[in-house]
């Protein structure tokens, strides 16, 4: 499936691969970046039930882009593979290079006898930001409710989900800003700490 054209969601048989060799050209692979958590791929001859959550770019008015596309979570069969990766650039599966704020879903058969029904495309209208704490929200843009976020050296910071216990996002430069947020507490305190 590539979403605009430009970013590539593998549809691929890899219903006997196991979890250890799937890789970034599996099923519902960010194709060339980034492998599925798990197959959750049905057997051949069995439909797959594929959920996308994706954030095209944004550009301002004089075209510069101000926000890279971002895939915020696939599921394949109930199971979610894929959480929050950002695409700075398209796919190696992409057609095309130049990044646009909106374009056409494509989808592909390029590996075998492929089938497609009951597709629908729902528009997500732009929601406010929502406040998931300023300790993980600024840092991740998704709503993590139990993260263990350490910092490494050089700047670096690291946070793990403990609900699904894998890694929730890193980044380099300012640690969190727990200033003003309820979520960080001194064992025994119950008062937000600096």
């Amino acid at each position: 499936l590539l979403l605009q054209v430009l970013y590539d969601i593998q549809v691929f048989d890899s219903y006997c691969i196991p979890d250890s060799k799937i890789d970034a050209t599996q099923m519902c692979a960010i194709y060339g970046r980034l492998g599925p958590s798990v197959n959750a791929a049905n057997p051949p001859g069995q439909w797959n039930k594929f959920e996308i959550n994706y954030s095209a770019p944004r550009f301002d008015s004089e075209g510069k882009k101000t926000q890279n596309a971002k895939i915020l979570e696939v599921v394949l069969n109930g199971i979610t593979v894929q959480e929050y990766y950002e695409l700075e650039r398209p796919t190696a599966g992409g057609l095309g290079e130049d990044e646009v704020p909106n374009g056409p879903l494509y989808l592909q058969g390029d590996h075998g006898p492929v089938a497609y029904r009951n597709i629908t495309l729902t528009p997500i209208a732009k929601q406010a930001a929502r406040n998931f704490g300023p300790a993980l929200g600024s840092q991740l843009g998704k709503n993590v409710s139990s993260a263990l976020t350490v910092r490494l050296p050089h700047d670096i910071s690291l946070s793990y989900n403990l609900h699904r216990i894998k890694l929730a996002g890193a980044w380099q430069g300012d640690f969190l800003n727990v200033d003003e947020t309820q979520h960080y507490r001194q064992r025994g305190s119950g008062k937000a700490q600096p």
